[in-house]
């Protein structure tokens, strides 16, 4: 087979995203047998992982789908010049399972930049990527010299992208450091109330918290508030999640974080399925929000600073703040976003 072009790589993640547009998760049967097959991947998929909801699994993949749509998207590649020696590299990555398909991102860049992706698959992940790669093969079946999993180890590759352990991360250095690699630290996202908030201003906040249980590093895990604002509002408006007591998994974290603070007496508002407590902390445990009061902008820019390391995305009415997104749209897969992922990996692949 002859080495696939740009612009064939790039029709065929077109064609991609209009074969997904054409599957419904809720749909049982299928006239095509790769939707058919994709689909009896992420039945197994959600019954293997329990963070993997249906709701989830179809959000998700409309926002590869949304993506997949932007031309701008793939011009990027030209315009960052990647793999400027235009030498295919094995690039290698230890996927995790904090969101259903959370390393497509990567997955995309590898191959719109020619080279190989090599995934590691996680023990609680063994079907979603590699599903999806299979509907991407189906339509160029030149992309089965490109795709590769494994559940065992990783060998014969050229970089690698690794996802941080924080207290593992020496463990990381001391492994990988032979290779070309990236170790990508764990973040979170914040959010900022101003106190001029609509109902539905906190309504769309509520979803940046609560999709994807609050996992994913999209997911609102802090919140900075004026000082003297009434948090029963923000709690308040949470009542349409309120089904997720009734998860299993989720609710054992719940559990176990509400009776760590009754037992330390750590002050905390409890509304029945999430704990708000005061922390300077960006990335707070499942089930559980930070947040911090703020008397004036300029000491509110300079704690955001200081903490810029940990922070994946900020979230605020109208987008007010440097470099930040309108409520609602931290969890969404946007052009903006993929460009951002994408800087984080560029050096590695080029």
């Amino acid at each position: 087979m002859h080495p696939m072009k740009r612009d064939e790589i790039v029709l065929a993640f077109k064609k991609l995203s209009l074969v997904l547009q054409c599957y419904d998760i809720q749909c049982d049967t299928y006239c095509d047998e790769m939707l058919t097959h994709f689909h009896h991947a992420v039945i197994k998929a959600m019954s293997a992982n329990v963070w993997f909801t249906q709701n989830d699994v179809a959000f998700a993949l409309n926002q590869i789908v949304n993506m997949l749509k932007i031309d701008d998207v793939y011009l990027l590649f030209d315009n960052l010049n990647m793999n400027k020696l235009n030498i295919p590299k094995k690039v290698a990555i230890l996927l995790d399972d904090e969101t259903p398909f959370s390393n497509f991102t990567e997955f995309f860049a590898i191959l719109m930049s020619g080279n190989t992706f090599v995934g590691k698959l996680h023990d609680n992940d063994q079907f979603l990527l590699p599903a999806l790669s299979e509907l991407l093969i189906s339509i160029d079946s030149r992309f089965a010299e490109k795709i590769f999993f494994t559940n065992t180890h990783l060998a014969n590759f050229d970089s690698i992208i690794l996802s941080s352990l924080s207290d593992s991360d020496h463990i990381y250095d001391k492994y990988w450091s032979k290779y070309t690699h990236i170790l990508k630290k764990k973040k979170k996202t914040i959010a900022i109330i101003k106190g001029d908030e609509s109902s539905d201003d906190l309504d769309k906040l509520s979803s940046d918290i609560f999709t994807y249980f609050g996992k994913g590093n999209r997911s609102v895990s802090k919140i900075y508030i004026p000082h003297g604002y009434d948090i029963n509002t923000l709690i308040n408006s949470f009542t349409k999640y309120e089904y997720l007591k009734h998860h299993s998994r989720y609710f054992n974290n719940y559990e176990y974080n509400k009776s760590i603070c009754l037992i330390n007496k750590i002050p905390h508002y409890d509304n029945g399925f999430v704990i708000l407590k005061e922390s300077d902390d960006v990335i707070s445990a499942i089930s559980v929000l930070h947040y911090q009061e703020y008397f004036s902008v300029e000491e509110l820019c300079k704690d955001i600073g200081n903490k810029r390391a940990e922070i994946e995305t900020i979230c605020c009415k109208d987008a007010f703040f440097d470099g930040s997104v309108v409520f609602g749209s931290s969890q969404s897969l946007t052009f903006r976003r993929f460009y951002s992922d994408l800087m984080s990996i560029n050096e590695l692949l080029s």
